[in-house]
């Protein structure tokens, strides 16, 4: 069962949503960590910052509506998951957060992060395409008739 990709309008609309709500949480997260009281006055890492969280948030977006690629999606998420968790046992605990934490790390590193998700989706994107290529269909006969 083939499902049509969304239209540019849908896609579109799907793509700012993620962006608008990644960067809402991340926001979110950064205020709730304290954050906010140890860079002020500093636009050029809030821009920095803001540029990472939007883009974390529309890249596997863009990935699941043009390519139904789910594996970029699957490494923001465990990124921001696990970074968020790792800083909120940190200051749950009562200890004073030491920057930067694993979330913080999340955001100064958002580079790295895109990067894995592109790689990751790289991996989804040709694996899918061996898989429906001819001469993987010819090796999986061939070891069929084997047998």
């Amino acid at each position: 069962m083939s499902r049509r990709p969304p239209s540019s309008t849908a896609a579109a609309g799907l793509v700012l949503l993620a962006a608008l709500l990644h960067t809402v949480a991340a926001g979110v997260l950064w205020t709730w960590f304290g954050f906010d009281t140890g860079v002020a006055g500093d636009e050029p890492f809030f821009a920095y910052v803001a540029v990472g969280a939007v883009l974390l948030g529309a890249l596997p977006a863009v990935a699941v509506a043009t390519r139904r690629l789910r594996a970029p999606a699957l490494v923001v998420a465990a990124a921001f998951t696990l970074s968020a968790y790792g800083t909120w046992s940190i200051v749950d605990s009562g200890l004073t957060p030491v920057d930067p934490t694993p979330f913080g790390w999340y955001l100064l590193g958002w580079p790295l992060v895109a990067v894995a998700a592109l790689l990751v989706g790289g991996g989804e994107y040709g694996l899918r395409r061996y898989r429906r290529s001819p001469t993987a269909q010819v090796r999986v006969d061939d070891t069929d008739i084997d047998r």
